[in-house]
């Protein structure tokens, strides 16, 4: 065999080896359904923590409000804000990325919350999430990077079910 096509084979049976892998050798999550932070200085992965969260309604003279709330003024994981932020998510089927959202989070009165929503008569309006860009990680993962980077603050990460919400906070 040639030089050249043993070259472009090797090439070709190299590809075929790296498809599917997670880039810069962080390990794709074997974990379904959470969500997890690259760790910039070790190039791992993190699992974000669950907390548990209860739905309350407010209502008022604007209308009625529907805010979701976590108990405690911070989320036990913290990132710096110097951080570039990645997040990765493996979902059970594709279509959930789709469903994956960022929010922060407010303070009140020693508690995480966040307006998720306001009806006033016919008309609902929902607070937006943190956009975010949705890339291919590994075979079966995905890269979920915020466009611009994070304020100081807290945050959660919304995924398809009704289980814990994950957080982190932002210093």
């Amino acid at each position: 065999m040639s030089n050249y096509k043993w070259a472009s084979l090797s090439a070709i049976l190299l590809a075929g080896l790296c498809w599917g892998q997670a880039p810069s050798g962080v390990p794709e999550p074997t974990v379904m359904g959470s969500v997890f932070i690259v760790d910039q200085a070790t190039q791992t992965l993190k699992q974000l923590p669950g907390e548990e969260w209860k739905r309350k309604t407010k209502t008022g003279l604007r209308g009625v409000e529907s805010i979701n709330v976590v108990h405690g003024e911070h989320s036990p994981l913290r990132i710096s804000s110097a951080d570039k932020v990645a997040f990765v998510y493996h979902p059970f089927n594709s279509q959930e990325v789709a469903h994956v959202k960022l929010y922060a989070f407010t303070q009140v009165k020693g508690d995480r919350e966040t307006v998720m929503g306001k009806t006033k008569g016919r008309n609902t309006e929902y607070n937006p999430s943190v956009p975010l860009d949705v890339t291919q990680f590994g075979a079966s993962s995905y890269k979920l990077t915020p466009r611009s980077p994070l304020s100081p603050g807290e945050y959660w990460v919304s995924t398809p079910g009704a289980g814990p919400i994950q957080t982190f906070g932002v210093d």
